[in-house]
């Protein structure tokens, strides 16, 4: 497994100021200062809100630094990595190595032929009654909490009805059986129904008639999520299943649109054995078809060896769908026949027709001819035939229809030994237990753990899907990235809360005080994790859903983003009025006299989470939260209504500090102004600075240098009011044609064309080496794009800057410098980029003064009538040849390559937060603070498409396009690095 040479994390601090909260974003790796947001892994989840109950008595205490809980720390100063080398996994099949043999220049419609025979492989006869064919018919319903209504409607009008029906009828037909898989309607539901009934609900459980899979609070997307939210709402729903006595041992996931390599790690350490996915590229699939591996070993590419403790054993489902009429067999046309549901005002594709005397056996033979060839894909006689649809079930008929004809026809070809198959309803528990009796295993904690080579094992994800050919699915890695943002906001915000209230609780059990905003707290903590949770969902943070429900959806991550500052609020709040004789806190902190409160809707009118603080005479108090167990030194950047300011620390100490212009919509200095200063934070801390009004040697205004646009004639057209002239050092610079300017500090120089703005190179300082770094924006027309899919009519994007770098391209370029950190930025013409910023900071020794961190608006609303997908290019002389790399959900990285036989969407791939290219000296390295679809189009070229807008629909079932695009902010760090000549490994 390959790692970057600098593995850069995120986490997260939070600013109180007064009444407010203020987010950053950064690194919990070695103290290092980012002028712009970072992004990567949080630590995983170790304390849950469960552990919280104690009542005890408060008292006050007044004092300026608050520090939580201390403890021992690693090596900050250590200059040295070490790696430990491990032999790569030898598994029987690399997903990226069969894409390499896959042709996909082939029409694949279906799998293999209408008569599954596999070449090569023997064709199993059935004649003896030893290999008699088990087949068990799974009931389903699958249920979606939001896609095309929003959670409430879905639950009203269909789920609450099909689980009424499921009590009823499981009740009364003792031998039907059915799965569930969303725990968050499941809960809903619960609270609806008696408690007789919901003891019933247990006992349907516990009996095996009723199966819960997976036990998610949804069935989360797999390529835009993060392994925290994945673990966050896999915790939620687990824990309340086991409040009623309830452990889930296997994991159904027939919907999400390809699936990760992480998430087979994150229920294999849940303790779920076994696995069912469904949505694989058809080639893919085909390609295990013809091998009898559509049943596997999923492995982690750092495993090695027979076994491993991570591995899932996974059956992929053999077709296209989970309908009834894809999943009988191969012949669409024979198993139509077998969905027997006739519901008044249901549109059919062909009226049912029951079984009875007349046509029992005739049906059965049809019927048996489709088991036997799906059979043929699978290494055992038993096969999987799921039963259901889309919120099927939700009428007390369907559960009667389905049940009488079913049981008609398995009464009819168990009694008849000529058929040599045994067939009985069944949950996927008993499939997985059929299997193993079929092939004499003895099950040892993992199914088949000691089978030896009889199943083979596989490495890898399934990206990109495919369902047709040249249709892929890779349009949703990026679709609404204003809400996939605001997730990753809650993410971060829901983690410092539970960190710094846990450790609160902690300290007050062996300090025997009383935490009392326990109760409040545990119920918004919950209240955020669960709206988080149900984000996560595949038809929810992949942007999929109807403009109504994505606007229920971020109501609900406000609402939960509310509930998580609120508890880290709280906490802070209680931390400033605690019990004198506490010892988690101390110092002179004048008390908060107000409710602590945080502003909904500025957060939904853009991603800052930042208000204007007015400076008064007493001046200003900011708190910084620390979470994380480093030491941390990040910039606090803050808007203020002064210009002239300094800041002090608890000791009162100067902080080094600096102000920036804000633009106004006409990009001249507005009333407002940034304060950027630096902190140096505890681990696991809560700090004060306060911000007086006045100049302080330590204190500096930013110089600005505008590059010939209209307001630029001369230095006071940049001022909105005439007061504020001289307040700034202004430079004035009639460009040239050919004119450059540069970001530069100790470590890099970057270079920029003075006519556009545009990053041009990077200059490594320490090696000397100039390293070509273009960064431009383009963007496809789409020709079958959707929400779902990418498939524009050019695989070659417009540019938004003319080639010839010209002038008439862009606005207005200003060029900030400041002690502290330096920015450009660029206003584009083609308001499609709304503005466009580049930073880089000058405190030697920290991270971002070795990378640059870029910040673009992206607002596609400009085009009313013309669909169009945004994309940002960094074009780069690494020799990559076509090989890239990408987070696995923020937890592993996996290796790509483009691939020219496959269509432009088939070569984009999910970025959770990072990807890079290199060659044998360079890596260049983009990290997001969102999720996004990125391709390496190009030998050292990076693309990373930065938003959508789609007028047509793509078929998959959203009937409309994507074109309630907000104003979106997208953030990156892009870093650059030279190998070293000497590599220190340990045994």
């Amino acid at each position: 497994m390959k790692l970057p040479l600098r593995i850069l994390g995120i986490g997260l601090f939070c600013v109180c100021a007064l009444l407010y909260l203020v987010h950053l974003q950064f690194k919990p790796s070695q103290p290092s200062n980012d002028p712009h947001p970072a992004s990567v892994s949080q630590e995983n989840k170790q304390l849950h809100a469960d552990h919280f109950g104690l009542k005890r008595k408060r008292g006050r205490q007044r004092n300026v630094n608050v520090k939580v809980f201390k403890m021992k720390q690693p090596d900050l100063h250590k200059d040295t990595c070490t790696f430990l080398h491990k032999k790569s996994s030898n598994a029987t099949y690399n997903t990226l190595d069969m894409i390499k043999e896959i042709d996909y220049t082939k029409e694949v419609f279906n799998t293999l032929d209408m008569s599954n025979n596999i070449p090569g492989i023997k064709p199993k006869t059935f004649k003896n009654p030893r290999d008699k064919l088990t087949v068990i018919v799974m009931p389903f319903s699958h249920n979606d909490p939001a896609w095309l209504k929003t959670f409430n409607e879905y639950y009203e009008e269909q789920t609450k009805l099909i689980l009424n029906n499921m009590l009823v009828k499981m009740k009364e037909y003792e031998d039907m059986r059915f799965i569930w898989s969303e725990v968050i309607l499941l809960k809903r539901w619960w609270t609806d129904i008696t408690a007789k009934q919901q003891n019933e609900v247990v006992r349907l459980i516990k009996s095996g008639h009723l199966e819960i899979v997976m036990g998610g609070w949804v069935v989360p997307d797999e390529a835009t999520t993060t392994y925290f939210a994945l673990i966050d709402q896999l915790i939620e729903g687990h824990q309340w299943l086991k409040g009623l006595g309830i452990t889930v041992n296997n994991s159904v996931s027939m919907d999400p649109f390809g699936y990760s390599t992480t998430l087979p790690y994150i229920l294999s350490k849940a303790r779920i054995k076994n696995a069912v996915i469904l949505r694989i590229h058809e080639q893919t699939k085909n390609y295990l078809q013809q091998r009898r591996s559509l049943e596997f070993i999923w492995r982690q590419q750092w495993a090695s060896g027979q076994h491993a403790d991570s591995d899932l054993f996974t059956h992929v489902m053999p077709y296209i769908l989970y309908q009834i009429s894809h999943q009988c067999g191969p012949d669409r046309s024979s198993c139509i026949f077998f969905d027997f549901r006739d519901v008044p005002g249901d549109f059919v594709q062909m009226k049912p027709v029951p079984i009875g005397p007349d046509n029992v056996e005739e049906r059965s033979r049809m019927l048996a001819v489709q088991y036997r060839k799906k059979s043929q894909l699978y290494k055992h006689n038993v096969i999987l035939v799921p039963l259901g649809d889309d919120f099927r079930y939700d009428h007390e008929e369907e559960w009667d229809q389905q049940y009488h004809n079913y049981k008609a026809l398995m009464n009819h070809i168990n009694r008849d030994p000529s058929f040599n198959i045994k067939m009985k309803f069944g949950t996927v528990n008993d499939y997985f237990e059929e299997v193993s009796k079929s092939i004499h295993v003895r099950k040892t904690g993992l199914l088949y753990k000691n089978s030896k080579n009889y199943f083979p094992t596989l490495t890898g994800d399934f990206y990109t899907y495919s369902d047709k050919n040249y249709d892929y699915w890779s349009g949703y890695f990026t679709t609404r990235p204003f809400d996939k943002a605001l997730s990753r906001r809650l993410e971060e915000a829901v983690r410092a809360a539970e960190i710094i209230n846990s450790l609160i609780l902690w300290q007050c059990a062996n300090t025997k005080q009383a935490y009392t905003p326990f109760r409040a707290n545990y119920q918004r903590l919950q209240t955020a994790r669960q709206k988080l949770a149900l984000f996560q969902h595949h038809d929810a943070i992949t942007g999929t859903s109807k403009p109504d429900v994505v606007q229920d959806l971020e109501v609900k991550l406000l609402v939960g983003l509310v509930q998580a500052r609120q508890a880290m609020l709280s906490a802070v709040e209680w931390l400033l009025t605690g019990q004198t004789n506490s010892k988690l806190v101390y110092n002179n902190l004048k008390p908060i006299e107000t409710a602590l409160s945080f502003n909904v809707d500025e957060v939904m009118r853009q991603h800052a989470n930042l208000k204007k603080f007015i400076i008064k005479k007493d001046g200003l108090q900011i708190l910084v939260y620390n979470p994380l167990e480093q030491r941390r030194q990040d910039f606090v950047r803050v808007t203020v209504n002064v210009a002239h300011l300094s800041v002090l620390d608890h000791d009162g100490n100067n902080v080094e500090s600096q102000v920036n212009p804000i633009w106004n919509s006409k990009f001249k200095i507005s009333d407002d102004y940034e304060l950027i200063f630096l902190a140096d934070l505890p681990p696991l801390s809560v700090s004060v600075f306060k911000v007086l009004e006045g100049n302080h040697d330590n204190s500096a205004l930013a110089s600005i240098e505008a590059f010939g646009d209209e307001h630029s004639h001369s230095q006071t057209n940049l001022y909105a009011n005439p007061h504020q002239n001289n307040l700034f050092d202004i430079t004035i610079d009639n460009v040239s044609k050919h004119g450059k300017f540069a970001l530069e500090n100790q470590h890099i120089k970057a270079t920029f064309s003075k006519l556009t703005g545009m990053l041009k190179s990077v200059l490594m300082k320490e090696s000397g080496d100039m390293v070509k770094s273009e960064l431009s924006f383009s963007s496809y027309e789409p020709a079958a794009s959707g929400a779902y899919l990418f498939r524009p009519y050019n695989p070659k994007p417009e540019p938004l800057f003319s080639k010839n770098d010209s002038r008439g391209d862009v606005l207005a370029v200003r060029l900030i410098k400041g002690p502290l950190v330096s920015e450009v930025h660029v206003f584009p013409k083609n308001r499609m980029v709304k503005v466009h910023i580049v930073k880089i900071c000058h405190v030697n020794g920290l991270s971002c003064s070795t990378s640059l961190g870029i910040t673009t608006k992206v607002n596609l609303n400009i085009f009313k009538l013309e669909g169009k997908e945004t994309v940002m290019q960094v074009t780069t002389a690494v020799q990559n040849n076509l090989q890239f790399y990408t987070d696995s959900n923020n937890f592993q990285m996996i290796r790509r390559k483009t691939f020219y036989k496959m269509h432009l969407g088939g070569n984009y791939y999910p970025m959770t937060s990072t990807m890079y290219i290199e060659d044998v000296k360079t890596r260049v390295t983009l990290l997001s603070a969102q999720s996004l679809g990125v391709a390496s189009p190009l030998s050292g070229v990076m693309e990373v498409m930065l938003d959508r807008r789609l007028l047509a629909d793509d078929n998959r079932g959203l009937g409309e396009g994507v074109y309630d695009n907000k104003i979106t902010e997208s953030s990156f760090i892009l870093l650059f690095e030279q190998k070293k000549d000497q590599i220190i490994s340990s045994k």
